[in-house]
């Protein structure tokens, strides 16, 4: 796969699309969208960092290439949707007011129904007051927080505050930079966890236990 690798980086300097769906489509058909993801798509943001540092790419080609992929992550999510029998959404997904990448949270959102859980994915700035809403409407087990939109420590807390206050009942798994900055731990029926691997190991032992 380094041979496609390869490619994929030249397919990212020319601004290809045509090339970029080839390789993955190709991988994906033959090894699945998980390998494609683990194989290509990952190493290739290393590599993409790599190359922003030393010049050879610019801000067009990061744009480009997170267009290209959350693309083919919304292809895999429709498809796994249409195999399930109805929408019980089990999780809630958002990333605060401020934030302005969303692939971190369709990642994760991939990554749950992938493994068999109803999701539902608000997006990207999103304020206490749609969590609620939404919350009413589909009163989820869990809400997954990610933060990394230079949220201050007060911001965090208040989302923590209004969701418990709100919805009681209701787990708060919270994530990212923004998180480890102010200090935030976990306690009561805030979880605390590092990164989208830790999240799904936490959810993966909470079922194995239930």
């Amino acid at each position: 796969h380094e041979t496609d690798l390869d490619s994929l980086s030249l397919c990212l300097i020319n601004l290809d699309q045509n090339c970029f769906d080839r390789i993955i489509s190709i991988n994906t058909e033959q090894n699945g969208f998980n390998w494609v993801l683990e194989n290509l798509i990952f190493p290739l943001f290393e590599k993409i960092n790599a190359m922003y540092l030393t010049g050879t790419i610019k801000p067009v080609h990061e744009s480009f290439f997170n267009y290209l992929l959350k693309g083919k992550i919304m292809a895999q999510i429709d498809k796994l949707r249409s195999a399930q029998s109805a929408f019980d959404p089990e999780y809630l997904i958002f990333q605060p007011s401020g934030s302005a990448e969303e692939l971190g949270s369709m990642l994760l959102n991939y990554n749950l129904i992938d493994s068999g859980k109803s999701t539902l994915n608000l997006g990207i700035n999103i304020d206490t007051s749609d969590i609620i809403e939404a919350y009413h409407l589909h009163p989820v087990k869990s809400i997954i927080g990610l933060f990394n939109a230079d949220v201050s420590k007060e911001e965090i807390q208040r989302y923590i505050d209004q969701v418990h206050e709100y919805a009681p009942e209701a787990q708060l798994i919270l994530s990212g930079f923004d998180v480890f900055r102010a200090g935030i731990t976990s306690q009561g029926h805030v979880i605390v966890l590092s990164d989208l691997n830790a999240i799904m190991g936490f959810i993966k032992e909470q079922h194995t236990i239930s």
